[in-house]
């Protein structure tokens, strides 16, 4: 039988991979998040997280702070790095907690980087490439075990 902590990590972690899911395939598609409904997922995400009882599994703000930096780094560039990728991975940071948001964010980086390798060694004519797919691709990579009941 499971307990209600269980149900709970697996809740969020289902409404972190649809919230991601759903702005993978819009980045994919137009180069943008959907800001709107991902914003409300982050509000209801700490609000969750406030009313469950549940452990904070490292602080909600640990949890966010790879969006925020994101963010800053999106401002730092002049935008080169999308703020939504920002946001998009402090509302996955919200949902999955921390240390998870962790791997989320170190595997999407990493995939996207060996995939902006092949295009460079291909002699691509992409000069961008979407973020919010890979960090999709590190959380499925993550979750997998789980995933597959392993």
């Amino acid at each position: 039988m499971e307990r209600a902590g269980d149900i709970y990590m697996k809740t969020a972690e289902w409404i972190g991979l649809v919230m991601l899911g759903c702005n993978a395939m819009q980045d994919i598609r137009k180069r943008e998040i959907i800001l709107a409904p991902t914003l409300a997922a982050a509000a209801a995400g700490i609000v969750w997280r406030i009313t469950s009882g549940q452990p904070d599994n490292g602080g909600i703000v640990m949890a966010v702070l790879p969006g925020i930096l994101l963010m800053l780094l999106a401002l730092a560039t002049a935008g080169k790095v999308g703020c939504g990728d920002g946001i998009v991975l402090l509302t996955a940071g919200i949902w999955n907690g921390f240390p998870q948001i962790l791997y989320i964010a170190a595997g999407g980086l990493f995939l996207s980087a060996a995939a902006a390798g092949v295009l460079l060694a291909g002699r691509s004519r992409i000069r961008s490439i979407p973020m919010v797919p890979f960090f999709l691709a590190g959380a499925i990579l993550l979750y997998i075990p789980e995933l597959l009941h392993l």
